[in-house]
Parts: C-alpha cells; sequence; structure tokens
C-alpha cells in the first residue's frame, strides 16, 4: 500500500497525491497551534513526522496555507473552526506533494482553494499519457507567475520559484505581518531536497533558497513545510550548508565513487546532525546523485512514460507485451525500478481500472519478490476487488518479507486474519 517515490526519499514528504483509500491510525493524527502574530497561527499537523500549515485569521475570515495529511483533515478542521468565526473561505497550496494537500478534498467544501497551475495539473493525476481526472479538492483559481490576495487586511503576494523542490513551487508573502512561509523550499534544520524524478532540479532549488534571501525582507520570519522557524541570517547558513555539501558529494561522485561509498567515508562527519530531521544523509547523498545522473544524461526513462502510452491506446495486453520487450532489449534506456511500477498501480487504480493495475503489480511482485512492498500492493488490489483470499495470501507474503509492516496487520485483522 506505501506508494514508493524511489531511493532516498522520505514519503512522506515526497508522496504525490493518491486517491486510493488508504487507512491511517487515527490515534497518530494531531495538531499543534502556535500563534506567530496578532492574526497569523501556524498550525502543525501531526502524524509521526509533521507538516506546518499557515492560518491567517480576521474579519475577512479564515485563509489557510496548505491541508496537511489526508489523517489530520479532522483535527485540522476542528482547530481552525475554533479560531475568529470559523469561516474558511481560502486555501493556498504552496506545491503539489500530498502531505501539504492530502486534505484539500475536506475544504474544499467550503474554501476556494488557489495555487499554482501546476499544482491544478498534479492534482488531477495527469501520469504521462494517463489523462487527469475529476476529483474534489482541485484548485479553482491558478496562476502562473504570480498573483495577489487581499485578505484580512493586508496583502499577500504568491510567487512561483519555478523548478526546484517541485515544478509548482510558490512563496507565500504576508506583507504587513513580515511573515514568508516557503514551503518545502526549505527543510530547516536539516538537509535540502528536490523532487528530481518528478521534475524538480537540485540546483534550481539553491538557486532559488538564494533568491528568497534576497527578495524578502531581513527581518521576515521564514516558516517553511516541515521544520523550524528561520530568520534570515539562518537561511543563509542553510544555503551555505546545502551548497558546501553538495559540492564535496559532486567531486566524489566525479571521482567515480558510489553512493553507498560516499556515506560509508564519513564524508559528512561535520554536518552529522543535519542529517537528522526530514531528510536524512543517505537520502541528501541519493539527491545529489539523482541530480548528476541528470545533467550528464544518464538518468533513465520512466517505463511508465512508454506504458502509459501502450495502456491508452492499445490496451493492458499490450503494454504488458511492450514491457517485457523493453526489458529484455533497452535495459539501459529505461528505469524498471520498484517505485515506478508502483506508482503506475496506483494511478491505474485512481481511474477504476483495477484489472489493469493488478497486471502491473503481477510485474513488481515478477521483478522484486523479496520486497514486502510489491506483495502489499498486489494485495490491496485483490481486496478492492473482493478477492479476500488472494488479499490474505499476499498480506502474509508481505509480511513474511517485511516483518515491520503495520499496513498489512491491518489489513489481516480487518480482513478477520491474524498474520502467520
Amino acid at each position: 500500500m506505501k506508494r514508493l517515490l524511489g531511493t532516498g526519499i522520505l514519503l512522506s514528504v515526497f508522496s504525490l497525491v493518491s486517491f486510493s483509500q488508504t487507512e491511517y491510525d487515527p490515534s497518530e493524527a494531531g495538531i499543534s497551534v502556535v500563534q506567530l502574530t496578532d492574526k497569523l497561527y501556524k498550525l502543525q499537523c501531526i502524524s509521526g513526522t509533521y507538516t506546518n500549515t499557515i492560518a491567517s485569521v480576521g474579519e475577512d475570515g479564515i485563509l489557510l496555507v496548505d491541508t496537511g495529511y489526508p489523517q489530520t483533515s479532522s483535527p485540522l478542521s476542528d482547530a481552525l473552526h475554533k479560531l475568529g468565526d470559523g469561516n474558511i473561505r481560502m486555501v493556498i497550496n504552496t506545491h503539489e506533494h500530498s502531505d501539504h494537500i492530502g486534505a484539500n478534498a475536506v475544504f474544499a467544501q467550503e474554501a476556494i482553494i488557489v495555487s499554482h497551475e501546476r499544482v491544478r495539473q498534479a492534482y488531477r493525476g495527469q501520469y504521462f499519457a494517463l489523462p487527469g481526472i475529476d476529483r474534489p479538492g482541485a484548485p479553482q483559481v491558478v496562476f502562473k507567475d504570480s498573483l495577489s490576495l487581499y485578505f484580512n487586511g493586508e496583502e499577500i503576494r504568491l510567487q512561483h520559484y519555478p523548478g526546484g523542490h517541485t515544478l509548482g513551487d510558490i512563496v507565500v508573502h504576508f506583507t504587513d505581518s513580515k511573515v514568508v512561509f516557503v514551503g518545502d523550499m526549505v527543510f530547516a534544520g536539516c538537509f535540502p531536497s528536490a523532487d528530481i524524478t518528478r521534475g524538480g532540479d537540485l540546483n534550481r532549488c539553491l538557486e532559488n533558497t538564494g533568491q528568497i534571501i534576497r527578495d524578502y525582507p531581513t527581518d521576515a520570519l521564514f516558516v517553511n513545510g516541515h521544520g523550524p522557524d528561520y530568520r534570515a541570517e539562518q537561511l543563509k547558513a542553510y544555503l551555505d550548508v546545502g551548497t558546501t555539501t553538495s559540492r564535496l558529494i559532486r567531486n566524489e561522485i566525479e571521482k567515480g565513487q558510489s553512493m553507498d561509498d560516499i556515506i560509508a567515508s564519513d564524508l559528512l562527519s561535520s554536518w552529522k546532525e543535519w542529517g537528522e530531521g526530514v531528510v536524512s544523509e543517505r537520502e541528501w547523498v541519493a539527491c545529489v546523485y539523482r541530480q548528476h545522473l541528470k545533467e550528464t544524461h544518464q538518468q533513465a526513462t520512466s517505463i511508465c512514460q512508454p506504458l502509459t502510452e501502450a495502456i491508452v491506446t492499445a490496451g493492458i495486453e499490450d503494454a504488458l507485451e511492450l514491457y517485457a520487450n523493453l526489458k529484455v532489449h533497452h535495459p539501459e534506456k529505461y528505469s524498471f525500478a520498484e517505485d515506478e511500477l508502483n506508482t503506475l498501480g496506483y494511478r491505474l487504480i485512481d481511474r477504476g481500472r483495477i484489472g489493469d493495475a493488478t497486471e502491473i503489480f503481477k510485474l513488481n511482485v515478477a521483478a522484486y519478490p523479496e520486497s514486502g512492498n510489491v506483495y502489499d500492493s498486489l494485495a490491496e488490489a485483490y481486496m478492492i476487488q473482493g478477492d479476500n483470499a488472494l488479499a490474505i495470501e499476499y498480506y502474509q507474503k508481505s509480511l513474511e518479507k517485511d516483518p515491520s509492516n503495520s499496513n498489512a496487520e491491518a489489513m489481516l485483522s480487518k480482513l478477520g486474519h491474524k498474520k502467520n
């Protein structure tokens, strides 16, 4: 059931929007409220890790920046309705990752949702050749470069910083309050990162951070998507760490060192504490490594590109034949990574194509028979189809490969079975 995004990238931070249902433990979900100014509040959506959101509260009602995880939507809504008049009129999305827009559908019932145009595309699930689909919570107002809103007595400026962490990153500047919400363009207290597989660029991410330092007041409070707040001097130190360590990692890559070699060498020992936050040392090295592959044109094309084209134009049987052919004759040209097929399977589930998704998950089981996650995904497909016997079989297989898979345990319990 996990939606893997690739080696070295945390699911909670880099997961794309998924439309299928996921089982969450409600006891994990919570909200912490911190008042920043007389009308701005930071609400931390807590579910294992936490995601920061910001609410402007005043005579015009409530404006919310980001909606957090799906599982924290209820406590977040409850907390917001206790502020001011409780009227949530507007929501702004900073980028497309689901820990920031996962609860959009809940707030779309009472608020207008605003985002960069790229976020709407991602939310509607456009995936290579698979067209987007309508679903509740998609942004209704989009912009390309910049947009100003006037709400609760101040101008709120939305500015797009292209192609860094994601393709649709924006900064939300509360001008009078001197609060700048930077989303995940900054990971305070840990290494930076960019979703390179989905179009992000690490160089641009660091450049954007430098531009943000220049664009906003030196006495502004910078609120990010997951960590503590920064002032300008701290933001400069963060940029210096990202720039310095990425250069060191690149030097080792150019010497022919592998990712594991670099990590084992203690190259980043002077920045150990920076790897203890949302982005670990391994994840940071992997991000720099992926950027290197991108720049040197060694980044393989996702197998999902030709597969989605075949599914749309010819059907799943032709897609399966194409997969087998490309894997034999062009293994170097395409990425057959576990997360590629896993993501495609869930995109098909989102469109109600459960049978097609099942066939894709079967390919992943054949390719990665030692991964507990591939059996978990296949089990979910069978459970959706009502084939509980096969669902139980593959959830149990998932637990054999990964005894820590709490989702498989929960699903077996739901199906009336305990793990073997």
